[in-house]
C-alpha cells in the first residue's frame, strides 16, 4: 500500500470544497467502520440537493446518520442536525460528525450533546482524519479519490503559495480542450459576431442630435473591461468591423454612424431605437426576476428581517454569478438539457454561506436568511416559471460565449498551472524574432513578452549551444549582407521597400531607422544597431560568442546547455539517422552542403534531447492534467516529419508551436480581470444583453464537447485531457487569432 504522506492531508482537507469533504467523509468512514451510508432524502426534496450540508442514512441501520461539515460552528452544526433530523420525521439513536478543522473538546461535546438529547454522538474531525488516513488501503484510496485532486498543484515545481482557486475539473477543461480541437479553422466567425455586438453594446447611449459620441478608443476601453480577454481579439478587427458596420453594404443596414471630422462613432437613429425596444425587453425580464426573488423570499423572513429584502435579493443575483463563476459548465447544461446527473455537482453551500456573512446577522437571523437565499436559488434553478427559465437560459448563452473566448475562470488558472511546469528549449528561430522586436513599442513584442510571461509563471527556458551558435552566425551573414547590398544605399531606402528585404534584422533596422512603429529612439546605424546585443567587430569576424551568451540569458532568462551534455544524453544512431532525414526532406528547399547538414544536425540534437530530457525527469510518467512539460518551442515543421518516419509515428511529439504559448498563456487574461467580468455580466442586464450575440454554430461546438466530457467518468475525463492538451501544444493546422511571423 502506498501510504499517504500526512504533510499533505491537512492541506487537502483544507483545500476541498464542501461537496468533495462530504465524499471523502462518506467513503473513509465505510472504510473504517465497514457500513455504507447513503443521502437522506433524494435530489430536489428541500435539503439534500447541494444547498445545504446533506445528511448521509445507514443503509444498515435506520437510526444511525452520518454528516461531513466544513463549518467552524460545530456545535451549532451538530444541534442543527439533530433538529432537522427529527423534522424529517426520523428518530436518531447514533450521528457521527466529520469536521475539516480541529475539535481539541470533542470529548466534552459528545458527552453534552448525548446526554441533553439522548443520541449517542460521535465526533470526527480534522486531526482523527490525519491519525486515520493510512489504516487500510480504502482509507487511503478515499484521500485519492477525492481530497487529492484539490492539492494536485503542490506535488508541482514551484506549487508551493500558487494562488489557486479551484481544483482541477477534468471534465470542464475536457470539454473547453475539446472544442477548441474541434474549431481547428480558428474562431473568426466567433470573434466577428461578438465583436458586432460588443461595439453596438458600447454605443448604446450615443446620440448625435445630442452631440454624444464615443472614439475608437473609448469604445475598446469600455468593452475591454467588460470582458478582458476580448483585448486581445477585438484590437485586431476593430477597424474593419467599425467600417462595416458603417458601411452601406452591411446586410443589416447601416447600423453605425461615423463622423470623419471628428473620428468618433454613434448608433444610427433606427439601431438606437431597435436596441432601445431591447433592452425595454431586457431589463422587463431582469425587473421580473428580481421581482420574484423578492416574492420568493419574503414569506420566510421574520418581521425583523424584513427591511433586507432588498440586500437579500441582490445576494440571490450574487449568488447566480458565483456559481456560473465556480461551475459555470455544470449549471449550463443541467439548464440547457434538464436534470441529470450533473445536478449532483452543483453545490451552493460555501457560496450562500459566504454571501450570508455579508448581512452580519446573528446566528438565528443568518440561519433564517440563508434557508430564504437556498429556497430561492432552488426554485429559479430546479423549478423555475416561464421567465426564470428564459433568464437563466439567457445566462448559460452568455457563460457558453465567455468559455469558447476563454473567459472562464478554471481554464485561465488551468493555463497558469501548465506554464509554471514548462521546460521549453527555445528554437534559434524565435530567439532571432525577439531580438527582432527590440525597437518595437513594449506592446507589439510578441515573441518577447510570451517569452517573459511564462518565464514569470515559472516556466524554464533553455538555450542550447548549437542554437546560440545558429543566432550568431545568423547575426554574422546578416551584417556581411547589409554591407554588400545596403550600407552604399542606406539613405535611399523607404517605407515601401522595406518589405521587400529578405533579413528580418535588416527589416527591423530600417523600420527603427525611419521611426516606423518603434518605443525607443532610432539606432544611429548598423553598426549601433548590432551593438545593443553584442559586439560588431565580434559578430563581423565570427568570433567569441560570449557576450552574444551571456547578453541573451540576462535578457530573456534563459538556462544555458552545452553540447557536450546534449551528446552524452542521446542515442548517436538516432542522430545521425534524423539529420541525414530532415536533410532529405529539406532538399530543393534549403541549400545543400555542409552549411545545411549542420542546421538538420542541430535540428535533430534539439528532437532527440526533448526526449531526453523527458525520460531524465520522468516527465509525464504518471497521468497529470498538463501533458509533457518538456517541449522544444520553433516554428519547424520539416524536423517532425522527419522525426516521425526515422523515429516512428507512435513516439511522442516534441515540438510545441509557439502561437501555443502566445493565445493560450501569454495573451490570456488574469484570474482577476475574469472574476471582476464575471461581477460585471451576470449580475447586471449584461449578461442577458450578451446572450444576443452568441452565435448558434459555436454554442453548438461547446455543448457538444461538454456533453461528451461530462458523459465520461472522472478517469476517462482526466486521461482525455492529458491526450488533448498535448495535441493542442503541437498542431500546426490550427488558425490562432494571434500569430507570430517565422523568419
Amino acid at each position: 500500500m502506498n501510504l499517504i504522506d500526512h504533510n499533505l492531508c491537512g492541506p487537502a482537507i483544507d483545500a476541498c470544497e464542501t461537496a468533495t469533504f462530504e465524499k471523502f467523509a462518506q467513503a473513509f468512514h465505510a472504510a473504517l467502520v465497514g457500513s455504507s451510508f447513503v443521502p437522506l432524502g433524494g435530489m430536489h426534496d428541500g435539503g439534500a440537493d447541494g444547498f445545504q450540508e446533506q445528511i448521509f442514512e445507514s443503509s444498515a441501520r435506520a437510526s444511525s446518520f452520518l454528516q461531513a461539515s466544513k463549518t467552524e460552528d460545530f456545535e451549532g452544526k451538530i444541534a442543527k442536525t439533530i433538529k432537522r433530523l427529527r423534522d424529517f420525521g426520523r428518530d436518531p439513536k447514533v450521528i457521527t460528525f466529520y469536521f475539516s478543522v480541529p475539535v481539541s473538546t470533542a470529548d466534552q461535546i459528545e458527552e453534552r450533546f448525548t446526554n441533553k438529547e439522548d443520541i449517542t454522538v460521535r465526533i470526527r474531525a480534522k486531526q482523527y482524519i490525519e491519525t486515520h488516513i493510512n489504516d487500510n488501503e480504502n482509507t487511503a484510496q478515499a484521500f485519492n479519490s477525492y481530497l487529492r485532486p484539490s492539492i494536485t498543484h503542490l506535488m508541482e515545481v514551484g506549487g508551493i503559495g500558487h494562488n489557486r482557486e479551484f481544483p482541477y475539473e477534468s471534465k470542464t477543461l475536457c470539454a473547453f480542450l475539446g472544442q477548441e480541437l474541434n474549431r481547428r479553422r480558428g474562431n473568426s466567425s466567433l470573434l466577428t459576431t461578438i465583436t458586432d455586438g460588443l461595439i453596438l453594446w458600447a454605443l448604446e447611449g450615443t446620440e448625435p442630435d445630442k452631440k454624444i459620441f464615443m472614439s475608437k478608443e473609448d469604445l475598446l476601453a469600455k468593452v475591454e473591461a467588460a470582458i478582458p480577454s476580448a483585448r486581445y481579439f477585438v484590437r485586431g478587427v476593430i477597424d474593419d468591423r467599425l467600417a462595416f458596420l458603417s458601411s452601406k453594404t452591411n446586410p443589416n443596414g447601416r447600423e453605425i454612424s461615423w463622423h470623419r471630422k471628428e473620428n468618433v462613432y454613434a448608433l444610427r437613429f433606427e439601431e438606437r431605437q431597435k436596441l432601445i425596444n431591447e433592452n425595454i425587453e431586457e431589463e422587463g425580464l431582469f425587473n421580473s426576476i428580481t421581482d420574484g426573488i423578492r416574492e420568493h423570499i419574503r414569506p420566510l423572513l421574520t418581521s425583523k428581517l424584513v427591511s433586507l429584502i432588498p440586500s437579500i435579493t441582490d445576494i440571490v443575483h450574487s449568488c447566480i454569478e458565483s456559481i456560473f463563476y465556480r461551475q459555470g459548465m455544470a449549471l449550463g447544461l443541467f439548464i440547457v438539457d434538464g436534470p441529470d446527473e450533473n445536478a449532483d455537482t452543483i453545490n451552493m453551500v460555501d457560496i450562500i454561506s459566504s454571501k450570508i456573512d455579508q448581512l452580519g446577522l446573528n446566528a438565528s437571523d443568518r440561519a433564517t436568511a440563508q434557508e430564504a437565499v437556498s429556497f430561492c436559488l432552488r426554485k429559479i434553478i430546479y423549478a423555475p416559471n416561464r421567465h426564470e427559465h428564459d433568464y437563466m437560459l439567457r445566462l448559460c448563452n452568455t457563460y457558453f460565449i465567455l468559455f469558447a473566448l476563454k473567459n472562464e475562470p478554471k481554464v485561465v488558472e488551468y493555463f497558469n498551472s501548465l506554464s509554471e511546469r514548462l521546460v521549453i528549449y527555445v528554437g534559434s528561430d524565435l530567439i532571432i524574432k525577439a531580438i527582432s522586436e527590440y525597437y518595437l513599442p513594449e506592446q507589439s513584442k510578441m515573441v518577447t513578452n510570451a517569452l517573459h510571461v511564462i518565464r514569470k509563471a515559472g516556466a524554464t527556458l533553455i538555450m542550447t549551444e548549437p542554437a546560440l551558435e545558429e543566432v550568431f552566425t545568423h547575426l554574422h551573414a546578416t551584417t556581411l549582407e547589409f554591407e554588400h547590398f545596403y550600407s552604399d544605399i542606406e539613405i535611399y531606402i523607404d517605407e515601401d521597400f522595406i518589405p521587400l528585404i529578405d533579413r528580418i534584422l535588416i527589416r527591423a533596422y530600417f523600420y527603427a531607422r525611419l521611426g516606423i512603429n518603434t518605443g525607443k529612439k532610432a539606432p544611429a546605424g548598423w553598426k549601433s544597431y548590432v551593438g545593443q546585443f553584442c559586439n560588431h567587430d565580434d559578430v563581423r569576424r565570427k568570433r567569441n560568442r560570449e557576450g552574444l551568451r551571456l547578453y541573451l540569458c540576462d535578457r530573456f532568462g534563459f538556462e544555458f546547455e552545452a553540447k557536450d551534455l546534449i551528446l552524452k544524453s542521446v542515442d548517436r544512431d538516432d542522430l545521425s539517422k534524423l539529420t541525414f532525414a530532415i536533410v532529405a526532406a529539406r532538399e530543393g528547399r534549403f541549400s545543400k552542403g555542409v552549411q545545411a547538414t549542420k542546421l538538420a544536425y542541430n535540428d535533430a540534437l534539439h528532437m532527440l534531447r526533448v526526449g531526453a530530457r523527458r525520460r531524465e525527469d520522468g516527465d509525464n510518467s504518471a497521468p497529470n492534467p498538463f501533458g509533457f512539460k518538456t517541449w522544444w518551442l520553433t516554428h519547424e515543421k520539416t524536423v517532425q516529419r522527419a522525426a516521425t518516419i526515422v523515429l516512428g509515428a507512435n513516439r511522442p511529439r516534441s515540438i510545441m508551436r509557439p502561437e501555443f504559448l502566445l493565445n493560450y498563456i501569454a495573451l490570456a487574461p488574469s484570474k482577476r480581470e475574469v472574476a471582476e467580468s464575471y461581477s460585471t455580466i451576470f449580475p447586471t442586464v449584461l449578461g442577458v444583453t450578451l446572450s444576443k450575440r452568441a452565435n448558434p454554430g459555436v454554442l453548438h461546438e461547446v455543448l457538444k464537447s461538454a456533453r461528451e466530457a461530462f458523459s465520461t467518468d472522472n478517469s476517462r475525463a482526466k486521461a482525455k485531457l492529458n491526450e488533448f492538451i498535448d495535441k493542442l501544444k503541437t498542431d500546426s493546422l490550427r488558425i490562432y487569432e494571434n500569430n507570430i511571423t517565422s523568419i
